[in-house]
């Protein structure tokens, strides 16, 4: 793309263009939050899973020296085979925490996505010009600079965490194997939760930076905005939608227009007008709702649900309706019919 091509681009993508790339499997991944959850995964398995699998089949292989000299095939036989199905476990028992972090970092990152057309195989993803401009992208060269300072700050920690340990192996000339040892583990046990710490924050800056360069990728040209809504436009499917959305919207609007109305005027079944007058606030009553047919009997409904009077008179919901709009005033020649019909209902009221 040219660089007066993205200068052009400058509206914020439309969710229609948001929900097609999510479609097709195109979204922000951090990488950094990726390697987060496995190193965490792997503390966790270092920590609680490997010891007490290895305790298990250490046992196992303890029994097979200890009765191979019984020179018993049947039960040699069994110890390898119950070594064997315990090597198996040992090693899903492994992949699975993996597997499951890699799953709950995408979900984490932009929910569950499946998209057959990312998974079918493409021929320009082999073609070796593409492969080409990949390997010499700005992309590419940020994500190597990105990979140097990571491990720059990463060996600076570990250096610093790391070394009074190594230091007090080579303090302690009498220290037993099994402390050194322990040494050992402990320092694992550090450069782990170092490393674990580190790319904690280093995955918070690179999740914000992927986010933004997608969303900045997305962005749209005023013309492209434009020749989406017309094509939007002649989408049958489109068109229903917002037909539904518009009537739900109305709807909702009317139902509150006719609960805060002072008296519904009909017809008695095919016209049907809201009207709203408070003396405290209004010097005019003004028209807040109106419908025929269907929406004439809905908004009956709705004011007999709500205790909203309804006044029969058919000449003047017709001429209301036919000539007052929504949210206006009502005009001189209907000021007397419609204050007669507010008195009415204000000595009904006061009763």
């Amino acid at each position: 793309m040219s660089e007066e091509d993205k200068s052009q681009k400058t509206e914020d993508a439309t969710q229609q263009k948001l929900k097609k790339s999510r479609e097709e499997g195109k979204t922000f991944s951090s990488r950094e939050i990726n390697n987060l959850f496995s190193f965490i995964t792997a503390a966790i398995v270092i920590k609680w899973i490997i010891p007490n699998l290895s305790l298990v089949i250490y046992d196992d292989l303890l029994n097979l020296y200890t009765n191979s000299i019984l020179i018993d095939k049947n039960l040699i036989l069994t110890l390898i085979r119950s070594i064997f199905v315990k090597f198996i476990t040992f090693l899903v028992i492994i992949i699975i925490p993996f597997t499951l972090s890699g799953i709950i970092s995408s979900i984490i990152q932009h929910g569950f996505i499946y998209s057959p057309k990312n998974i079918s195989p493409k021929l320009d993803r082999i073609s070796l010009i593409n492969g080409a401009k990949r390997i010499f992208s700005i992309n590419t060269l940020v994500e190597m600079l990105k990979g140097i300072i990571k491990i720059i700050i990463v060996g600076i920690a570990l250096y610093r965490t790391i070394l009074p340990e190594i230091n007090n192996i080579f303090i302690s000339k009498n220290l037993l194997s099994q402390e050194i040892l322990d040494i050992i583990l402990i320092c694992i046990g550090k450069m782990l939760s170092t490393v674990i710490i580190v790319m904690f924050f280093l995955s918070i800056l690179d999740y914000l930076y992927q986010r933004y360069k997608y969303y900045t990728d997305m962005k749209m040209s005023k013309q492209e905005i434009k020749d989406e809504h017309k094509q939007n436009e002649g989408d049958p499917k489109i068109k229903s939608k917002l037909r539904q959305i518009a009537r739900k919207r109305l709807r909702n609007n009317m139902k509150k227009a006719i609960k805060e109305a002072t008296v519904l005027i009909t017809n008695p079944t095919h016209y049907a007008v809201a009207i709203k007058y408070d003396d405290k606030t209004m010097s005019i009553p003004i028209v807040t709702a109106k419908g025929v047919d269907e929406i004439a009997l809905e908004m009956k409904k709705i004011a007999r649900d709500n205790f909203i009077p309804i006044i029969e008179n058919k000449t003047l919901a017709q001429s209301l309706y036919a000539n007052i709009k929504v949210d206006h005033e009502i005009t001189q020649i209907y000021y007397q019919a419609v204050a007669n019909i507010i008195n009415y209902i204000y000595n009904l009221n006061n009763r």
